[in-house]
């Protein structure tokens, strides 16, 4: 009898992928892969498990305390599935960091989890690109380097200009903004006002002010009308344009401009990780039905240095699934790859070592196959129904008499054409399956 007290659906905040879903899942990923080996990066990937201690002062205390599926193992060690990947590269890199050769481009596609509501665009599940950048001084070329390389990301996938924005920002000019505009002297206090920053397109006025008032920040409302007033850079920065920052971010923004118009600067986008110390970024989607950021980044020269004596700058972002997947099918872009096509190898029972030599020799010339087995030829009928849900482009059909004959009966199951063909000349005919015929 069926257990019933087993539920049939996934993990809150989690997805099943059927062969449809996962065909969309993989174009995804080979897209991104191809898209950015094309600028020198190189594929890595770390456990899925790491020490809470990696994490602790290395991201936000929300994600930490709040957002980590975090557990003591059976060897009394306290270990937390892998919120986000940036740690776990820069622990990677300054472990080996005497041995590799910088400028060092890697990328990942690691599967990551946070504990949070499950809504629109989040999942407590999701898998996310991760691209960085490292080298003993991240200098305005690397930086726009990356702004190209995001764009071909964009590109690679179909999308226009139009269609997506990217913000810049930078927050370490932004501390010193604090500090001079506000007069917040305390790193707490300017800490506090990132954090809100962080939040406002996720709260209401009201409850900004609320949340400013807990954390005893007093300037929340000078700070408030002075971050949602639209200003260029230069009027921005204005009060901390003398400092050394400055010239290298206006540098790096009217370059970034050049790429395109999907460039701008927005002073609200100051990224939730407190290991950013740099230029930040965001890719949104420019429809409206579609709010989230499709991914963000920035620069961070500290995080890797708290591991290893060796003085190394980074920069790098990270591309989640769920809301490219929905600025994919919200464009209606091509979300799955032009498959090749499908073979599939019908036979009886009683000649399956002819029907497997078929099929391999088709496998062996690189041909998606798919096979289906009857007990005799009483149930083709039966068998051709069953193969056809599969939808091959071809089918290869043996039996007793083609087993003796040594031929395939080779049909086109879009045309209906057919004719048999001798198995010695199978290679061939695959050969050439883009011809009028096949």
């Amino acid at each position: 009898m069926k257990n019933r007290s087993i539920p049939l659906t996934p993990y809150k905040g989690a997805r099943d992928f059927y062969p449809q879903d996962m065909e969309a899942h993989q174009f995804w990923k080979e897209v991104l892969s191809t898209a950015v080996s094309q600028f020198g990066y190189e594929p890595y990937d770390g456990p899925m498990l790491e020490r809470v201690e990696l994490y602790q002062a290395k991201t936000s205390d929300e994600i930490v305390s709040e957002q980590t599926y975090a557990f003591e193992d059976r060897g009394g060690r306290h270990v937390v599935i892998r919120p986000e990947m940036t740690p776990t590269f820069a622990r990677m890199v300054a472990a080996k960091a005497g041995s590799l050769s910088f400028p060092l481009r890697w990328f990942a596609i690691p599967n990551l989890w946070r504990y949070e509501r499950p809504q629109k665009g989040r999942l407590r599940e999701h898998w996310q690109l991760n691209c960085d950048l490292v080298a003993p001084e991240i200098t305005s070329a690397y930086e726009l380097e990356m702004i190209r390389m995001l764009k071909h990301i964009m590109t690679a996938f179909g999308a226009q200009e139009d269609q997506f924005q990217l913000k810049l920002n930078h927050r370490g000019l932004c501390d010193r903004l604090f500090e001079v505009q506000f007069g917040l002297t305390s790193p707490e206090d300017r800490g506090t006002l990132f954090y809100i920053l962080d939040r406002l397109d996720k709260f209401s006025y009201e409850g900004l002010s609320e949340l400013a008032q807990s954390k005893g920040l007093q300037v929340f409302e000078e700070a408030y009308a002075f971050f949602k007033e639209t200003k260029e850079p230069e009027g921005f920065f204005k009060s901390v344009s003398n400092d050394s920052l400055y010239a290298s971010f206006i540098e790096v923004y009217k370059n970034a401009e050049k790429c395109g118009n999907f460039v701008c600067f927005d002073p609200t986008v100051v990224r939730g990780f407190q290991y950013y110390t740099g230029l930040v970024f965001e890719m949104v989607d420019t429809d409206p039905d579609n709010p989230r950021a499709l991914l963000g980044g920035g620069r961070y020269d500290r995080l890797i240095s708290a591991f290893s004596p060796q003085k190394l700058q980074g920069i790098g972002f990270g591309l989640g699934d769920v809301t490219f997947q929905a600025f994919l099918k919200g464009h209606e872009l091509e979300t799955k790859r032009k498959s090749e096509p499908l073979w599939g190898v019908l036979a009886s029972d009683e000649v399956m070592p002819y029907a497997s030599m078929v099929q391999d020799r088709l496998v062996a010339k690189g041909v998606r196959t798919t096979a289906c087995f009857q007990p005799d030829r009483v149930l083709f009928k039966s068998g051709l129904k069953t193969i056809l849900k599969s939808n091959p482009d071809y089918l290869a059909i043996v039996g007793s008499k083609e087993q003796e004959s040594q031929t395939v009966v080779i049909k086109n199951t879009k045309t209906r054409e057919e004719r048999i063909v001798k198995v010695a000349e199978l290679e061939s005919v695959v050969e050439i399956r883009s011809t009028k015929f096949l």
